[in-house]
C-alpha cells in the first residue's frame, strides 16, 4: 500500500479545521435543558410523594394541633397557679407572718383524726377562721381545747355549730371557728 500525503510539509500536523461554536453551543444548551428537565421530573416526583404522605398524616396532624392547644391552655393555667403560689410564698415569707405559719402548723398538728378542716381563712391581722366538720362532738371539743392551749393563741370562738344527718343514722357536726393570735380579740 502506498500512501501519498498531499498536504504541504509546512502544514502537516496542523489542524485546518476551526471549532464550530454554534454546534458547541447547541450541544451545551441541549445538555443544560436535559439536566433541568430531569431535575423538574425528580422534584415533581418528590412533591407528589410528600403530598401523599402529608394527606395520610392529616388526621394525626389535626390531633396534634388539638393536643397543642390543650397544652397551651394548661401552660396558661400553670402560669396563673405559679403566680398565686409566688404570691402565697411572698406572703408567708414576710417576717410579720412567721407566727401565722407557726399557728397554722400547730393547728394541723393538734387537729384530731375525727375532725376535718375544709376551709381556712386568715387575715393579715392574725385572725384565723376555719370551716369544717367533726365526726363526734367529743372530737370537736378536743380540737377546741387543743387550740386554746396553743402558744400565741389568745381566744378561740365557735360562732356556728350544727348537726347534719348523713343518712343511716350517722350525724356529723358542721362548724365554723375563729382563732385569735397575740393580743387580738375574736
Amino acid at each position: 500500500m502506498i500512501r501519498i500525503n498531499l498536504v504541504p510539509k509546512e502544514e502537516r500536523g496542523k489542524s485546518t479545521r476551526s471549532v464550530d461554536w454554534s454546534r458547541m453551543g447547541l450541544i451545551v444548551a441541549a445538555s443544560v435543558t436535559l439536566v433541568a428537565v430531569a431535575f423538574g421530573v425528580f422534584n415533581s416526583l418528590l412533591i407528589s410523594m410528600y403530598n401523599a404522605k402529608g394527606e395520610a398524616m392529616a388526621p394525626e396532624l389535626r390531633q396534634l394541633r388539638i393536643i397543642e392547644a390543650d397544652v397551651r391552655a394548661i401552660r396558661l393555667e400553670n402560669r396563673e397557679y405559679e403566680q398565686q403560689i409566688a404570691e402565697a410564698k411572698g406572703f408567708i415569707a414576710r417576717e410579720s407572718n412567721l407566727t401565722l405559719v407557726e399557728t397554722l402548723r400547730g393547728i394541723a398538728e393538734v387537729t384530731p383524726r375525727g375532725v376535718w378542716l375544709n376551709q381556712l381563712f386568715f387575715s393579715p391581722g392574725g385572725k384565723i377562721s376555719a370551716n369544717g366538720y367533726a365526726s363526734t362532738s367529743e372530737d370537736l371539743s378536743s380540737l377546741l381545747g387543743a387550740l386554746k392551749g396553743m402558744p400565741g393563741v389568745v381566744a378561740v370562738e365557735l360562732p356556728s355549730l350544727r348537726a347534719v344527718d348523713q343518712g343511716a343514722g350517722v350525724q356529723v357536726q358542721v362548724f365554723t371557728l375563729h382563732v385569735s393570735r397575740g393580743g387580738e380579740q375574736p
